[in-house]
């Protein structure tokens, strides 16, 4: 039987499980960004870590590019934010890693989800 889940449920249905398995004797380790757009409450995104603490954020960057990223979406993130506007954000940002990080990607793929959906994946090759 199949249960239609909000994004905050299963934000916090996993981090309940993430809590539990931290005082089991097989303690599961594991950051997570959960992002989803429900019809009523609109797009949502929770930050997760490995101790079971989970936060909503306006944006999310994990792992190393968290290092590079963070400042420049602190900066330039606005609630009402077009297509557009996050398309050149986005674009920055992978100018910004090209820059800094020891990993040079020739290119990147994204997707935008919305209320509409979720596009086609996009190929983008930064210069």
């Amino acid at each position: 039987m199949a249960t239609s889940l909000s994004t905050h449920g299963v934000a916090n249905y996993t981090r309940r499980n993430i809590a539990d398995f931290l005082r089991s004797r097989t303690p599961t380790q594991v950051n997570m960004v959960i992002a989803g757009c429900d019809r009523e409450t609109g797009p949502a995104v929770y930050f997760l870590d490995y101790l079971g603490c989970l936060n909503k954020q306006n944006y999310a960057v994990q792992g190393y590019a968290s290092n590079f990223l963070g400042g420049l979406l602190h900066q330039h993130h606005t609630p009402d934010l077009s297509r557009e506007d996050a398309r050149v954000l986005l674009m920055q940002c992978m100018k910004e890693l090209k820059t800094r990080f020891v990993i040079a990607q020739p290119y990147f793929i994204y997707r935008f989800i919305d209320t509409s959906g979720i596009t086609e994946p996009e190929i983008v090759q930064v210069e």
